[in-house]
């Protein structure tokens, strides 16, 4: 009785280790799986000039930010105006001369706390906290952050300080003291005009005015 109690047992195993060799030769016969690779996004963008104003975005290109979020970004030197007509037709994405945005954009990358529109700033170091008095149509908003943050400030920022009489009296007899590179403890070899990124090729004075004539009277007279 126990001999058929084997076969059934060793016909298991056959079943077993069929199914395991047909897992084998399956599993050798298949490709490899390649992992796809979203590509980039391409991003058409018109800015109309390379200014500091427009610095940000040609950093930003610079560095890479824009790929490390997926956008393949094409700055496209264009006029303000033109570069509209281009949104409109398809030519372009986008166009860089609507200011406002970069701001918001840096501090978003960053993972900054963003304070624009800034007339005043007031940190507090201790509290590791920044207040600002952001301007709005009613008056001022006051708004605070954990520092670091990046704020945008208006031109209320740089008030000008007017000195007083008292004061011009004063710094007549003040001493203005004169440093070298050598007190300073600067490399005179890594300053002026030898190490300078900019190059000065030419001056010249403006052209003289030329003789002017006054002439009066009607125009019929003349």
């Amino acid at each position: 009785m126990s001999q058929p109690s084997n076969l059934k047992r060793f016909s298991n195993c056959n079943l077993i280790l069929c199914i395991t060799l047909s897992s084998l030769v399956v599993s050798f016969s298949l490709p490899p799986i390649v992992q796809s690779q979203t590509p980039p996004k391409k991003v058409r963008l018109a800015l109309p000039t390379k200014s500091v104003s427009f610095l940000a975005f040609y950093v930003a290109h610079h560095k890479g930010f824009y790929r490390d979020e997926g956008i393949d970004l094409e700055p496209i030197l264009m006029q303000p105006a033109l570069a509209s007509t281009a949104v409109l037709t398809g030519d372009i994405d986008y166009n860089g001369a609507v200011t406002g945005v970069i701001g918001a954009a840096v501090a978003t990358k960053l993972g900054l706390p963003y304070l624009s529109s800034a007339a005043r700033i007031e940190p507090d170091p201790g509290a590791g906290t920044v207040r600002v008095r952001r301007i709005s149509p009613t008056g001022f908003d006051v708004l605070e952050a954990p520092m670091p943050a990046l704020i945008v400030g208006t031109q209320l920022l740089g008030e000008p300080r007017y000195p007083s009489l008292k004061g011009i009296m004063a710094a007549r007899s003040k001493d203005v003291a004169t440093k070298s590179a050598a007190d300073l403890g600067l490399d005179a070899g890594a300053i002026g005009g030898d190490a300078a990124r900019t190059k000065v090729t030419g001056q010249e004075k403006p052209p003289a005015r030329g003789a002017t004539q006054v002439v009066r009277g009607t125009p019929e007279e003349y």
